[in-house]
């Protein structure tokens, strides 16, 4: 997909109907169809997929501690890249590194421009894209404390792009797009303390877009209502299980609101054994039911939610540091998951970014791993995201072999099914010795369907 004035992201995040509508993802299915590793020394710490020089194809930019820069690796239509050039992320003190990135329209010329967080006493900065995929540098705002996450969004209805950003500690910034990429009105809002990832996105219903901010020390995401105009009520604390780390909004369960999903980052004792994915349901009036852990990895740190499997509700996926993996859970339709499948990457993956990167027409993935110095390419096939209940040996069919295979996972400790849902025919949330039975039941006896009590 060619982003043009349609701008990918690394997350995907409500925004409101102007010139960024971030790339549909979809991710990861039990098998991929091809990955590649590529070299980039100096720490990768974010990376964002969009197309930057107009040719209708889909490339990555990372941004990298030592040196303090962005490299860009050019696609050449088919999903294999090409170191094409790097900026220098400006800074007044020269410490620190580049944070986060994102990628929008913001100066309204149609072509995706940059923002970047640099982890330091500098303000959020601007990477303007002339089209071809040549930048001109332009700080915004004012110097300030430590920014490190990024969201864009219209925030005073005037159909531009403006900014939030995450200040470590304890504020979210806001800044309100001119129309021509200069940004005044930068507010600060306390957020809580130890802010980490922002999103936005109308919570409340009444057609302005608000922000969410994920408080890693306090275990909560503070909720700032939008007045309309740009100005933001003081923020509401909403628990959001243990140490949140980023986070995600979209409708995941089917009533049309938006709903939040956020991966805890480790706790203490580091590493902590298990951390979840924590859903939070919202009623409609950005109030929101009790967080609902999926426990997944270890280290969580980005995510994105997008309909992996074709059937039209919203997925997630989420990176672990710890164990170098990619996680998808996939949705009931509901609002509840199950986990999917894994995928390994390089090491100590940080950030994840999704667009088309091969022009199959599937949304492929790629990882920054910044303890092995490389960025991680997975190509993905939609179909592979597809199974059929009691399908557990993945032929395509239900039949005896598929209860032989469940009876070695269950009694052998054979293969898990793939995906484990497979597996489950009797909806009961585990394969077991009822699953058989009920296979069984259907392959033998013409009885019901395996997840027919699902539905």
């Amino acid at each position: 997909m060619s982003c043009g004035s349609e701008c990918c992201s690394k997350r995907l995040r409500a925004s409101s109907t102007t010139a960024l509508v971030l790339c549909a993802v979809a991710l990861l299915a039990s098998t991929a169809v091809g990955s590649a590793r590529y070299h980039l020394p100096g720490r990768p710490t974010s990376i964002v997929a969009f197309d930057m020089d107009g040719d209708g194809d889909n490339d990555l930019a990372v941004a990298r501690q030592e040196p303090r820069t962005v490299s860009f690796f050019k696609n050449n239509g088919s999903g294999t890249f090409y170191p094409e050039t790097e900026v220098t992320v400006h800074s007044y003190y020269g410490y620190d590194y580049p944070m986060d990135l994102i990628a929008a329209d913001f100066d309204g010329d149609s072509h995706c421009d940059l923002a970047v967080a640099d982890l330091s006493d500098s303000p959020p900065g601007l990477f303007l894209n002339n089209g071809t995929g040549s930048f001109e540098w332009r700080n915004l705002c004012s110097p300030t404390n430590e920014p490190a996450m990024l969201v864009a969004s219209d925030f005073d209805g005037d159909l531009d792009l403006d900014i939030a950003v995450t200040l470590v500690f304890w504020n979210v910034e806001v800044m309100i797009n001119q129309g021509d990429a200069y940004f005044t009105g930068c507010t600060q809002y306390d957020a809580g303390y130890y802010v980490n990832d922002v999103v936005a996105g109308d919570f409340d219903g009444d057609s302005d877009n608000d922000i969410a901010v994920a408080n890693w020390s306090s275990n909560a995401v503070s909720m700032l209502l939008n007045a309309g105009d740009g100005t933001f009520a003081p923020a509401a604390s909403i628990p959001a299980g243990d140490y949140p780390s980023s986070a995600v909004a979209a409708d995941l369960d089917g009533d049309e609101d938006l709903d939040l999903a956020v991966a805890s980052q480790y706790g203490f004792p580091y590493p902590s054994l298990l951390r979840s994915v924590y859903v939070l349901l919202n009623n409609g009036d950005a109030t929101f039911g009790e967080p609902v852990p999926y426990p997944c990895g270890s280290d969580l740190r980005g995510i994105i939610a997008a309909d992996l499997d074709g059937d039209l509700d919203s997925d997630l996926v989420v990176v672990d540091r710890i164990s170098n993996k990619i996680i998808v859970l996939l949705n009931s339709g509901t609002g509840t998951f199950q986990e999917f499948a894994l995928y390994s990457t390089g090491l100590c993956p940080r950030a994840i970014t999704a667009a088309d990167l091969d022009g199959d027409g599937d949304i492929d993935v790629a990882t920054a791993n910044s303890c092995s110095d490389d960025i991680s390419v997975i190509f993905l096939e939609k179909g592979l995201l597809q199974y059929d209940c009691g399908d557990t040996d993945g032929n395509r069919f239900v039949d005896i072999d598929d209860i032989i295979f469940l009876i070695t996972h269950v009694f052998a400790s054979g293969p898990q099914p793939q995906p484990p849902e497979s597996g489950n025919a009797d909806c009961s949330g585990i394969a077991d010795i009822d699953d058989i039975v009920y296979l069984i039941n259907n392959v033998f006896a013409s009885g019901p369907d395996p997840c027919d009590s699902c539905k």
